[in-house]
């Protein structure tokens, strides 16, 4: 019987491939991404199989941790694992505080958890002195008001955009 499964998988992932081939395309893109830290997988049953199978191929392509999660954890027991302490959303703004020609030496950048909550960390650069600021965001708003760029970074952040890539002609940075 195991033979026959086993003689069976190139045919089974030829009609997966023919079924589900583009959205594996978009998965396999999701995973070159050099941003990526870990890999959460859940599955149950006889899935188990293929996520251990992935865990091996993802975390040698990918040179990150690849860890599992049941199903049932989130659906049966509304226990899903702790994430608190990862930063799931982040994004960093550069921008030219003083309207000068400086190449955007200013920063804002955006550190938010699973619940949007965390820090926006500021740093502020005018010719001889640079400033340091840092504002909590709790539930992705913050408790004191932020400027239009911490602002940007926060919504940057939880929209998954990433703001510096918009580099304008002249920029030293």
């Amino acid at each position: 019987m195991l033979d026959a499964e086993l003689r069976g998988q190139p045919q089974a992932l030829a009609r997966l491939f023919e079924r589900q081939g583009e959205h594996a395309l978009e998965l396999a893109a999701a995973f070159r991404r050099d941003d990526i830290r870990y890999i959460l997988i859940a599955s149950r049953g006889s899935s188990s199989n293929a996520a251990r199978y992935a865990q091996y191929l993802l975390g040698r392509a990918n040179r990150v941790p690849v860890m599992f999660a049941t199903p049932s954890l989130y659906t049966i027991y509304g226990q899903p694992p702790r994430l608190d302490g990862a930063i799931v959303y982040r994004a960093i703004v550069r921008y030219d505080a003083y309207n000068e020609l400086s190449g955007r030496q200013s920063t804002s950048i955006a550190l938010l958890d699973e619940h949007r909550s965390g820090i926006v960390l500021s740093s502020i650069h005018h010719r001889e002195q640079a400033r340091l600021y840092v504002k909590q965001v709790v539930g992705g708003s913050a408790a004191v008001p932020l400027s239009p760029e911490e602002d940007e970074a926060v919504h940057a952040a939880l929209a998954g955009e990433v703001p510096d890539a918009r580099a304008t002609p002249g920029d030293a940075g």
